[in-house]
């Protein structure tokens, strides 16, 4: 069963993940609760576990039988229904005589007695602290949520208990404790995991939520454009005021317009669905998609944020009115596409990976490679044109999303528990914990798996399996050196290099540290190759023979209008270098126009802030460039133009990265460029006063012994404005000599 999104007044949430916060835990839901087997709600708790709704306890138990407070059920129902201002003032009432002012339940209650959800006892006082019972807790969600039941509790004949409706409705709709109890029990955490599983199911009975039909989603092949003067009619000066130029005219190429068809249902029954491509500044890997409901007639346009990419710019707010809790059926991908003769299955990694709009910005015609195959509810699924091995889906929207694949290595969470056994010695390893798909850098992950066109089997030994299966091979016949190719297979030549990459950066380090040996490197398993569903070879890497990489020498330029004081803070996970010296707010500076920088602390003046350091959380890349390296000088040299930097900023970035590339044996580079709305998200900038114009340049490289092939990816640039903030840094899957 699905979770259920629903309606109250502005406010829409899941009622799974409302009631869920009753049931508060801590972590643990792998397996069974050892505390819940043959109980009589094992079901409804089992079902809300595995939906993720509930995660039990640190020692790994549920207590079904606990009880709940009146105080605590009360918050939990009003948090999710409304905004905290809204009952943030009742904070100060005392609405029962046991209920005084500013207790920390005191707002919800009064909250709640105002809106008719709860009348206390008839001595005048609530009980806050008394266990909730079954009928109490029953009439207090059924009024809450009446209006998503499609209810009217008026029609249930009065009887002689104030009750009698709603124990009345829950046996209409069997609920499957309701006349089992006693109407006086305390509800306890099974129960209200049972009252959760129960309410889905009717939620789902009921489909009353608000919803897009199949047939009024057009193809995105026959949608027309909407001019922004249509769409967005005197909110464009709006969003030119709210914006670094002023004037609408210097973004308006930025927004590009679809109809994607008619509403129908909910509340915005027969509006028109509007779809907004917000074309990067500078290259992204995600594109910027949001989704309206537009009225053309009243010209209303409402932002539905749940079907909108989670990017959102701040003068949004200023300009659309956002409805932060609809939800429209067949709006959205798919969430998982079951792989032809049940193998395995893809998910949804990145909604808004491109949109088809005829822009060069996001033309993924020529990216989206060959049809995979054809899913019946998501249409053609692609390959990408690119040795890669994620998947993509053009939506209806003309949205194009990602999808990847988990051969159950667990490579993708941040935790997981995927054991292999080995067949020499039947021993075992942690897949998930000591191995990731590739190579990669600060802020640089690889979620999609690399193809490795070249691997011959002959050249493998199988050596074990996962727990899913998966077959995991290693080099039969290792070599330790390989000057060339000569003489050996790739997969030879590669695990050479592997070890050649793994001890080069040892000779730099000032700790004494020693490399494995040639031995022991192969003794840990350093390399397994396993083979996806479409027999395309691929392998996964031991983190052991993986340096750190770091953010390497991001620097940031200051050119304010006038000459100015400047506060600039960079929120990374740690830093290793910071020239000045960073302090407990940032860098506190005066800077001049030529970014000329007077550094407070130390009294020294700097043409730049220098900052290294550690992020640890990983934006995924899928683009870029696959150069040779005699290219890198001249490549450079472009595609930092392109992206807006002036001479003296590229030539401070060739002094640097440069004689980096070029002193790497490997022949061969993919290069890619994070630009501002990505290293955004990895590093975030606060600098006070804010700037007009933020320009961020981060470049991954990767050196290489054999080409592969990759989805270029488009340089575009910002154009300055104001006091504009030029920052550019990069980082290699291989450490680099300081």
């Amino acid at each position: 069963m699905e979770k259920v999104k629903m309606k109250v007044g502005r406010w829409k949430f899941t009622v799974l993940s409302v009631i869920s916060t009753l049931l508060i835990g801590s972590i643990g839901f792998a397996a069974a609760f050892p505390d819940t087997t043959g109980h009589s709600y094992d079901e409804a708790i089992q079902y809300v576990k595995n939906n993720g709704i509930v995660e039990g306890y640190s020692d790994g138990t549920f207590r079904p039988n606990q009880e709940i407070n009146r105080a605590e059920f009360t918050k939990i129902i009003i948090e999710s229904l409304y905004a905290e201002g809204e009952f943030a003032t009742y904070a100060n009432n005392s609405c029962f005589t046991d209920v005084r002012a500013n207790e920390w339940y005191t707002k919800y209650v009064c909250f709640a007695k105002q809106g008719g959800i709860i009348n206390g006892h008839p001595d005048g006082s609530f009980k806050p602290a008394d266990t909730i019972n079954y009928v109490e807790a029953l009439k207090i969600i059924l009024e809450a949520y009446e209006n998503e039941l499609g209810v009217d509790l008026n029609t249930f004949a009065e009887g002689n208990n104030w009750y009698d409706i709603y124990v009345d409705y829950a046996d209409e709709k069997e609920l499957s404790f309701a006349g089992k109890v006693s109407l006086d029990s305390d509800i306890s955490r099974g129960q209200t995991a049972e009252v959760i599983y129960w309410l889905d199911g009717v939620f789902n009975d009921l489909s009353v939520t608000p919803g897009m039909n199949e047939e009024a989603i057009i193809d995105f092949e026959t949608l027309e454009d909407l001019s922004s003067e249509e769409v967005l009619g005197d909110k464009r000066d709006q969003i030119g005021e709210s914006t670094y130029s002023g004037e609408w005219s210097a973004v308006a190429d930025l927004y590009v317009w679809k109809d994607a068809g008619m509403i129908e249902g909910g509340e915005y029954d027969g509006w028109r669905y509007a779809v907004l491509n917000l074309i990067c500044e500078g290259p992204c890997f995600s594109a910027s998609v949001y989704r309206f409901a537009w009225d053309p007639v009243q010209g209303d346009l409402v932002l539905l944020a749940n079907h909108s990419s989670e990017y959102l710019p701040e003068y949004f707010a200023d300009v659309f009115e956002i409805d932060n809790s609809a939800y429209l059926d067949n709006a959205d991908p798919v969430d998982q596409i079951v792989l032809p003769e049940g193998k395995g299955v893809i998910s949804l990694a990145d909604r808004d990976q491109g949109f088809l709009t005829g822009e060069e910005y996001y033309d993924f015609t020529n990216k989206l490679g060959d049809v995979a195959f054809v899913d019946q509810e998501a249409g053609e699924v692609y390959f990408p044109d690119a040795d890669l091995g994620c998947f993509y889906v053009v939506n209806k929207d003309g949205s194009v999303s990602r999808y990847d694949y988990d051969p159950g290595f667990g490579l993708t969470e941040e935790s997981g528990n995927v054991e292999a056994e080995f067949v020499a010695d039947g021993s075992t390893m942690n897949i998930s914990q000591e191995f990731v798909y590739a190579t990669s850098g600060c802020a640089v992950s690889g979620d999609c798996y690399l193809i490795k066109d070249e691997v011959d089997e002959a050249d493998l030994v199988e050596v074990g399996e996962t727990e899913d299966g998966v077959a995991l091979f290693v080099v039969e016949n290792p070599i330790k050196e390989a000057t060339d190719q000569t003489g050996h297979s790739f997969v030879q030549y590669d695990l050479a290099n592997l070890y050649r990459a793994y001890t080069a950066p040892f000779e730099f380090r000032e700790d004494g540290a020693e490399p494995m040996s040639w031995e022991e490197f192969l003794e840990i398993e350093p390399v397994l190759f396993w083979q996806d569903p479409f027999g395309r070879w691929s392998s996964i890497i031991n983190r052991q023979v993986i340096p750190p990489a770091e953010c390497a020498k991001p620097v940031i330029y200051l050119y304010p209008e006038e000459t100015i004081d400047v506060n600039v803070q960079v929120h990374i996970d740690e830093f290793t270098v910071t020239i000045p010296e960073y302090g407990k707010d940032g860098w506190n500076v005066k800077a001049s126009p030529k970014s000329e920088i007077y550094n407070y602390a130390d009294g020294e003046t700097y043409p730049y802030l220098f900052w290294e350091g550690h992020e640890y959380d990983g934006i995924a890349i899928d683009s870029g460039f696959m150069i040779k390296k005699e290219e890198v000088p001249e490549f450079l040299s472009d595609s930092l133009k392109k992206l807006g930097l002036n001479e003296i900023e590229i030539k401070d970035f060739l002094e640097f990265w440069e004689p980096r590339m070029m002193e790497n044996e490997e022949p061969y580079l993919f290069v890619s460029f994070l630009g501002t709305k990505d290293f955004n998200q990895v590093a975030p900038l606060t600098i006070t006063p804010e700037p007009d114009t933020l320009i961020r340049v981060f470049m991954y490289y990767q050196p290489t012994y054999t080409p592969f092939s990759v989805m270029s990816q488009n340089l575009t640039s910002i154009e300055r404005e104001g006091f504009t903030v030029i920052e550019w840094g990069g980082t290699s899957s291989k450490p680099w000599r300081k």
